[in-house]
């Protein structure tokens, strides 16, 4: 089917810290390392083009998780064109998915601490198939005649205390530690479908009954992407809160 995505990102520090470690890559777009607010304010990709969206969330309790962030937007603009030739996308994702662990490790070892890490999410869109990937905890959610479904997979496990939990995939583990394996999933594009790609600032903050509710309520991806920030961000306020919205469009 040959279709268009039109799409709006938001991004905001919160209350909390006084700098923002989520970043994103939107079809090429990424905030510099230690920024504050950002916003790409809306635009249209061809599915032709194999656009690509991802959000990052640096791992607030990982030593700077805002340049770890940086680091894997950065690097996947640089290995996105360097493997646009590879046609198979899930082979696509996960060879960029390596570069971006790489670049993590690397940095770590630059800084001389044991990990540089964040999560990562997002969708590839291609002519005949939507690919959802992601490693760690920050979600993709598609809505589809209006009906919200999970599309990622949380890496996560909970502590033996019962009150928190802990990743278990993420970009920036070294090969002594485990291999990454980023989760895939596939659906075929339908006109009308809205992407949210998100980092947990938001899923913390709103359930998915709400998400679902904004989502159906704003049809377009700036209005619905604008508003689930600023409630995320208002409601509760506290951690960074990265929110993207992808909607399919024929033409």
């Amino acid at each position: 089917m040959a279709f268009t995505v039109s799409y709006a990102c938001f991004s905001g520090r919160g209350n909390k810290r006084p700098i923002n470690q989520d970043n994103y890559f939107c079809c090429g777009t990424y905030e510099p390392e230690a920024h504050g607010d950002g916003i790409v304010p809306g635009g249209t990709a061809h599915a032709a083009d194999r656009p690509l969206f991802f959000v990052f969330d640096g791992m607030g309790g990982e030593s700077q998780g805002e340049t770890a962030s940086f680091l894997a937007a950065e690097t996947m603009a640089r290995s996105a064109e360097a493997r646009r030739a590879e046609t198979n996308a899930d082979l696509y994702l996960q060879g960029i998915c390596m570069d971006m662990n790489d670049s993590l490790t690397a940095a770590a070892d630059a800084a001389g601490v044991q990990t540089v890490g964040s999560t990562a999410a997002g969708v590839l869109f291609e002519p005949e198939r939507v690919t959802v990937c992601n490693l760690g905890d920050s979600r993709v959610y598609r809505l589809r005649d209006g009906a919200l479904t999970l599309c990622s997979r949380d890496h996560t496990v909970l502590l033996p205390e019962g009150r928190s939990t802990d990743l278990v995939q993420f970009l920036g583990v070294r090969e002594s530690d485990f291999s990454i394996s980023p989760h895939l999933a596939h659906a075929a594009p339908k006109e009308g479908d809205m992407y949210l790609i998100c980092s947990d600032g938001l899923t913390d903050a709103l359930d998915a009954g709400r998400i679902g509710a904004v989502l159906q309520k704003n049809p377009t991806a700036f209005s619905a992407a604008a508003l689930l920030c600023h409630e995320a961000l208002y409601d509760w306020g506290e951690d960074n809160v990265t929110v993207m919205v992808c909607r399919i469009e024929r033409g």
